[in-house]
């Protein structure tokens, strides 16, 4: 066929055919080529190499590295020592030890705490610690070390004439007999804890006020204190317990008898310094200024002294 006769036969072939289905035949056409189109350049491309996974590593975790020191710092100003000791097991408020021959050793707990001395000194008691209610009779002393060299002779007085190695030797014979608890042990009061017994929470010279003119402790009551009112001079030790308890139940702080202390102090003897230990509370025999709870001497441990004696106390280890 010729050209013109090809053409003439399309321009007769559109006249004769509806427009719709025109528009059908064109889009056919076009879908055709499309696909033959793609089908070609498909062959022409060189083939893609096949994917490969990616390889997994296996990561190694460094090894852990241990935390540095951090130092807490003190907080300013405070220097208080805490009780940490837990090995000691909890008293009861009240403490009774069963010496020799049923003799009674009492005691009471003192909670710790901090108080101003006479000198307004703060101190800081830093555990709690018992203190034998009563000044150590003589019936308590020689129920443990089978002597009793008091001058005033009576089960339920305060033993006197006792050194301060006699003291420290009355509570080791304790210690050693198993009379203190699993976690204690028996020593003579320190200073501190002495005083802080006396007192028992007051601030006034004696517990009860101000003034002592021999009737509320057993004292030279011819040489009151705060007072122009003369009282009673016995002239000699009393019972333990003859006067009102403080208020945390301990008798005789003030007077009856000199205390012997654990502390020591250097103390000038005819231009010689030698070894002093502290005694406080005052006496029977002194007047009633030596009796308040601040008053405190320097003796020579091996004083042999109708005035004095002491008490123990039970403390942690």
């Amino acid at each position: 066929m010729k050209t013109d006769d090809y053409k003439q036969a399309v321009a007769d072939w559109i006249k004769t055919h509806p427009t719709h289905t025109k528009v059908i035949i064109v889009a056919v056409l076009v879908v055709l080529f499309c696909i033959i189109f793609v089908s070609c350049k498909g062959k022409n491309e060189p083939p893609k190499p096949p994917v490969k996974p990616p390889v997994q590593k296996t990561v190694v975790p460094p090894a852990p590295v241990p935390d540095a020191p951090v130092q807490i710092p003190d907080a300013p100003g405070d220097n208080t020592v805490t009780d940490v000791d837990t090995s000691a097991p909890e008293l009861s408020a009240e403490h009774t030890v069963t010496l020799p021959n049923n003799v009674e050793l009492k005691l009471v707990r003192i909670s710790k705490g901090r108080f101003k001395t006479g000198r307004q000194w703060t101190i800081n008691i830093a555990n709690d610690f018992y203190i034998g209610i009563f000044e150590v009779t003589q019936s308590q002393y020689q129920a443990v070390t089978g002597q009793n060299p008091s001058r005033f002779k009576a089960a339920n007085l305060p033993v006197e004439r006792v050194t301060w190695d006699n003291a420290v030797m009355f509570c080791e014979k304790l210690n050693a007999g198993g009379y203190a608890p699993a976690g204690w042990k028996f020593a003579l009061p320190s200073s501190g804890q002495w005083e802080y017994a006396c007192r028992a929470g007051t601030k006034t010279p004696f517990f009860w006020g101000k003034t002592l003119d021999g009737s509320r402790a057993n004292c030279n009551g011819t040489k009151p204190y705060g007072t122009s009112r003369k009282g009673a001079y016995l002239k000699k030790t009393s019972p333990v317990g003859s006067y009102d308890p403080n208020p945390w139940g301990i008798y005789d702080m003030h007077g009856n008898v000199w205390e012997w202390c654990a502390d020591s102090s250097s103390a000038n003897r005819k231009g010689k310094k030698i070894l002093a230990r502290e005694i406080r509370g005052g006496s029977w025999g002194t007047g009633a200024i030596q009796c308040q709870a601040a008053s405190r001497l320097s003796t020579n441990p091996a004083s042999v002294n109708m005035t004095i004696g002491f008490r123990v106390v039970l403390v942690k280890e």
